[in-house]
């Protein structure tokens, strides 16, 4: 877990934050699995950078459905919708 965010305006906020959460994340699996906490923790980080990767492929792949289909469907719809969040996210940085 890293503040490496081009975006962010304060990382070391970020970072003290997520410091706190992964305490919290550390002493509930601790509690609840005792001895294998560590490892519980370990495998849970994990699966975050691996939804992240699929969150990103599954966007790629319909972006590219959305721009490859002409058909006047649900999918067009979809195109404007994604056409409108891709106007409004340039305009508003996410991280704050």
């Amino acid at each position: 877990m890293s503040a490496d965010r081009a975006e962010l305006r304060d990382p070391s906020q970020v970072e003290a934050l997520q410091s706190t959460l992964l305490t919290a994340l550390k002493t509930h699996c601790n509690g609840r699995y005792g001895r294998n906490g560590g490892v519980v923790v370990g495998r849970l980080l994990g699966m975050l950078v691996e939804l992240r990767s699929v969150g990103r492929l599954a966007a790629d792949l319909l972006m590219w459905r959305l721009q490859t289909t002409s058909e006047p469907t649900e999918l067009a719809v979809l195109r404007r919708l994604v056409s409108v969040l891709d106007d409004h996210t340039a305009a508003a940085p996410v991280y704050t």
